[in-house]
């Protein structure tokens, strides 16, 4: 980016300061615009030719395009972005954007397409992704390399950042990411790729988003006692918040929660009543309000309760006269 700043008799003939770059998508500054970065000019202004107050200087900035959501944008220049130069009523025109615009593009994810790419150490990568009405889809970032640290996020219709999205990984970052969309609105995702640290430049990652069907994932714990309310928490993808949840011991006995919540479409908690049930492996069922059945056999071991034992001790004087002051513990 190259750019020309003439002296109309508001700056001085010489000193130091600092233009500010910008992506905007109109000609106007406004706190939404992508900054790109700043170069500082000192020195002596050039001089200008036709102009009274004469001087003018060219600066020069080369720089990686941020995350941007698709779109055409213009340049903008902002002058003494810090205002050391003290101008009186000049400050006005201090900024211009440029005449031509350019058209910002980004990849796009293809649902159960493996996309290679490479990360380099404090690099961001965007892509963009169209999803449908009430999808589970699951993102999985991989690399081979072991000791990089990455991030992911995910915003329906804006670019994400590490403050403001939709979905983000949980805990601390690593190589391989995953993260789930529950259930997603139709039109656009962006996903951001964020390569904290990475072994070399341009280390090679894949990024996979795939639409997960109907299905359980894990069930936590995976086994409870043969008491009154016992809670399991079930993962999975495309759960309706009108599921139903049974735990089924064919031939033998079936079971109910006495109470359950459908969290979202990968999550339902569950708190069952096990008192009557006979010992050994169920299969554990999702039945959703169209009839279709997710199931996963001999996955919740029913086992003896172990009953609940507490030993209560108090320490301290066993009579207290009157006035007289005691330490219990």
């Amino acid at each position: 980016i190259r750019w020309t700043v003439s002296n109309h008799g508001d700056f001085p003939a010489s000193g130091r300061w600092s233009d500010a770059v910008y992506l905007s998508e109109d000609s106007l500054w406004d706190l939404g615009d992508i900054p790109l970065g700043h170069v500082t000019f000192s020195g002596q202004l050039d001089a200008a030719v036709g102009q009274d107050s004469g001087g003018q200087y060219t600066s020069s900035l080369s720089t990686t395009l941020p995350p941007a959501k698709p779109g055409r944008y213009r340049i903008l220049i902002r002058p003494d972005i810090f205002n050391q130069v003290f101008e009186e009523e000049g400050e006005a025109n201090n900024r211009t954007a440029s005449a031509d615009t350019m058209n910002v593009t980004v990849d796009q994810l293809q649902l159960g397409v493996p996309f290679p790419t490479t990360l380099s150490s404090g690099q961001d990568r965007l892509f963009q992704l169209t999803l449908g009405l009430g999808q589970t889809v699951q993102i999985d970032l991989s690399t081979t390399a072991s000791d990089a640290a990455n991030d992911l996020f995910v915003r329906f219709a804006d670019v994400p950042d590490g403050i403001q999205f939709d979905v983000a990984t949980q805990g601390l970052p690593s190589a391989n990411q995953t993260l789930l969309l529950p259930s997603t609105k139709p039109g656009e995702y962006f996903v951001l790729v964020r390569g904290h640290s990475q072994p070399a430049p341009n280390t090679s990652v894949t990024i996979l988003a795939e639409a997960l069907p109907f299905q359980i994932t894990s069930v936590s714990p995976d086994a409870g006692g043969d008491s009154r309310y016992v809670t399991t928490k079930i993962r999975g993808a495309e759960f309706d918040e009108n599921a139903a949840v049974k735990m089924v011991r064919p031939g033998i006995a079936e079971f109910e929660p006495v109470s359950y919540e459908v969290v979202d479409s990968t999550r339902i908690v569950a708190i069952f009543d096990f008192s009557e049930a006979p010992r050994g492996l169920y299969d554990l069922k999702v039945i959703n309000p169209d009839g279709a059945e997710a199931v996963v056999p001999y996955r919740y071991l029913v086992e003896r309760a172990i009953e609940p034992e507490a030993t209560i001790g108090l320490g301290g004087p066993r009579v207290l006269a009157p006035g007289e002051v005691g330490t219990y513990s």
